[in-house]
């Protein structure tokens, strides 16, 4: 019999059979740490209430922004 490990990390699912490239995958991760700003849809949009844009400040310090609205 022969024993197989595998790791996965634990934020994207990446399988590897390498300890140490388990942890580079984990490690390249860039975490979202805080909401620095928001625009909003219209009131005549489907997305009623919901932002259209948010821009999250992430571990490394860069700041991105995500278009919930154009992702639907």
């Amino acid at each position: 019999m022969i024993e197989i490990k595998t790791y996965i990390c634990g934020i994207c699912g990446a399988q590897y059979n390498d300890k140490i490239q388990c942890e580079r995958c984990v490690n390249s991760h860039k975490k979202p740490v805080e909401i620095v700003g928001a625009s909003y849809c219209r009131t005549e949009s489907k997305h009623l209430g919901y932002p259209a844009r948010v821009r999250i400040k992430m571990s490394n310090g860069s700041v991105r922004e995500y278009n919930p609205c154009r992702e639907e």
